[in-house]
């Protein structure tokens, strides 16, 4: 259920580009995968043994939290590398060179921030995390057109 859903879902919204979001075949793909994906997540609420544990997202603290992940995910895996290439000219190489040191750092302190979970409260951990986040998300927000001549 869930690969039909999502799939469905992905193949209409990556054709509501070519063929505008109100076409028929769009609003059709979305509406199957909304459908299966709705039939997905009352299985995994209702099952004994859920595949994908949907309850998590019953706490407020870890539904706010991965929440902001993903637009820090989004902003910087995806608007980024676009931003870059189409409009600063960057190659994929030099792109991809730019953003190494911060996956980097992601990879060494995910085992890290793991152990910290175990031992800490998790308010605690969020705390610290958003002091590290929220001065590298100011940072690209000045961005301009003369960003890299300035550096």
């Amino acid at each position: 259920m869930s690969t039909i859903g999502f799939g469905a879902l992905l193949f209409g919204l990556s054709g509501a580009g070519d063929k505008g979001s109100g076409s028929p075949q769009v609003l059709i793909f979305i509406t199957i995968g909304l459908v299966f994906l709705g039939f997905f997540i009352h299985r995994q609420l209702s099952s004994k043994d859920p595949l994908l544990n949907l309850r998590v997202f019953n706490f407020r603290m870890y539904t706010n939290t991965t929440i902001i992940s993903m637009m820090v995910m989004y902003g910087d895996m995806i608007l980024l590398p676009i931003y870059l290439q189409t409009s600063r000219g960057f190659s994929v190489l030099d792109t991809a060179l730019l953003l190494l040191p911060g996956a980097l750092v992601n990879a060494f302190m995910s085992p890290i921030y793991g152990k910290m979970l175990d031992k800490l409260v998790i308010k605690q951990v969020v705390i610290i995390g958003l002091l590290f986040t929220h001065p590298s998300i100011w940072g690209v927000t000045n961005l301009t057109e003369t960003t890299i001549e300035k550096m």
